[in-house]
């Protein structure tokens, strides 16, 4: 136990280098919320985010729930949370405004002073004031205009909860920024360590996945004989779907479905579309997705038209909806086994290593004889895993809920396709949205039947409707009647 002398060296000492002393257990906050009592909006708008956030289990600092409300406890509260939620309002220029406020700008200053992140937010019906909220930012304040503002709507429950989502979001995003700022010089030393342990990291594990992925294969492709004709094409099917786990790696929870980063590495587009898709996703993280009529339990995302950037698109909603609906689960039709896409990769690299394995089965003394069929029988090899794959995901009973991505532009073949030969087919679900991507972005839901809905003001509503013959029917008409359109 510490001695009341080394406890008086130690606030000496304290002093000296201007540390303040850590704060005590039970001192620390999530969060803390500034806003005007000058506006009863503000106000009410500050006891709905403390009561959100607190039944999500964030400590939360607001004036009125402390034991002290003085100036001293405000500069603490400050200093001692993670961020602050500063609730802007207006009318801007008036004396009442936030940033008129003087014990406001207190907290913003102490705010900066501390590198505690701010997170300004604006009330629904303010959202479109932001810019004008700008001109009463003090000088000393303009750093302010360029992090993210968040508004809030708390007359609906839904996009309440959605908004607090993203002030959670964004609070980390300027968390994870501020760490990684320690200085200019410093910053760039980091960079340099950061880039060379990337590199010893990418040389280790270079060509792991894929050696891996070809011993898995090897075992599958034991006994298969290209030159046979009557090799059992299925039998070999069969044990590369057992021999990768699918149906069991399906529900897989240590699969990160929440990461962005996923949307360029299993779900990229075609090469010469990255840019494109990059500004199509852009466009559409801007629009609030709700979701109704749906089942409880998890979503399937079927896609088709990977040219026109719909597996992206895919993607992109099952992240959304796992990440902004906390008891629902999306999962993209591609990414639904981990250790399939985890080892083997795109499209091009499991036919390259398919390939690699036919070409060891034949021998060296057939190469040329086999040759000519290889680049035809890998081919067919993987169509068929992959349909197979479409299959167990189309029928599997723990997904009852179902979202069909299309592009605005449908293919002239897609009646070919697998979405309409196979998953419509073999889909067993209780409830359906088709979801129709403008290629300016936006959506269009349910454009198979009358009265389909477009995205107005950012938002949109994701309407499932019950899945049967009928159902399945009207789909494959309305893309029979628009292909090639």
């Amino acid at each position: 136990m510490p001695t009341q002398k080394n406890k008086k060296t130690k606030r000496k000492i304290n002093r000296k280098r201007k540390i303040k002393p850590p704060a005590r257990p039970g001192q620390r906050w999530h969060a803390m919320i500034s806003y005007t009592q000058r506006d009863p909006k503000s106000e009410t708008l500050a006891h709905a985010i403390y009561s959100g956030m607190t039944k999500r289990g964030k400590k939360v600092w607001l004036d009125v729930k402390m034991a002290k409300r003085d100036e001293a406890a405000m500069q603490n509260g400050v200093e001692h949370s993670d961020f602050i939620i500063a609730i802007v309002s207006g009318p801007p220029g008036d004396d009442s405004a936030y940033f008129k406020r003087p014990l406001c700008l207190k907290e913003l200053r102490w705010a900066k002073e501390n590198g505690t992140p701010v997170v300004p937010v604006v009330s629904a019906s303010d959202k479109d004031n932001i810019t004008e909220f700008f001109a009463d930012i003090p000088d000393d304040l303009q750093h302010l205009k360029r992090v993210n503002w968040e508004h809030i709507d708390r007359k609906d429950i839904d996009y309440f909860s959605l908004g607090l989502d993203k002030i959670l979001k964004t609070s980390a995003e300027a968390r994870a920024r501020a760490a990684s700022q320690p200085g200019r010089g410093r910053r760039k030393l980091n960079r340099k360590r950061k880039i060379n342990q990337n590199t010893k990291k990418n040389n280790k594990t270079k060509g792991k996945g894929k050696n891996k992925c070809i011993q898995v294969l090897m075992g599958s492709f034991k006994n298969y004989d290209l030159l046979d004709p009557k090799r059992n094409k299925q039998q070999l099917i069969n044990r590369i779907i057992n021999d990768f786990n699918t149906k069991g790696d399906i529900l897989n929870k240590k699969y990160n479905y929440k990461s962005k980063g996923i949307l360029y590495k299993y779900c990229a587009p075609p090469k010469d579309s990255i840019e494109n898709g990059k500004k199509l996703i852009a466009k559409l993280d801007k629009i609030d997705i709700e979701l109704s009529n749906h089942d409880k339990g998890m979503f399937r995302i079927l896609w088709t038209g990977w040219i026109q950037l719909s597996q992206l698109v895919a993607c992109f909603i099952a992240n959304y909806i796992s990440n902004h609906y906390v008891n629902s689960r999306a999962i993209e039709q591609t990414n639904f086994t981990k250790k399939w896409t985890g080892l083997c990769g795109t499209w091009e690299s499991e036919r390259k290593m398919i390939k690699e394995i036919l070409k060891k089965n034949i021998g060296a003394k057939n190469s040329n004889r086999g040759q000519n069929i290889i680049d035809s029988e890998a081919g067919i090899i993987l169509k068929n895993i992959w349909d197979r794959y479409s299959i167990l995901f189309s029928r599997h009973n723990k997904l009852p809920n179902t979202v069909i991505i299309i592009p605005e532009n449908i293919d002239k073949n897609i009646l070919n396709k697998t979405l309409v030969k196979i998953e419509l087919n073999n889909l067993n679900t209780s409830k359906v949205c088709v979801v129709m991507f403008k290629n300016i972005g936006g959506y269009i839901i349910n454009p198979h039947l009358r009265g389909n809905q477009t995205d107005i003001d950012g938002k949109v509503t994701f309407e499932f409707k019950t899945w049967n013959a009928g159902a399945k029917r009207s789909i494959i008409n309305f893309l029979k009647k628009n292909k090639g359109k």
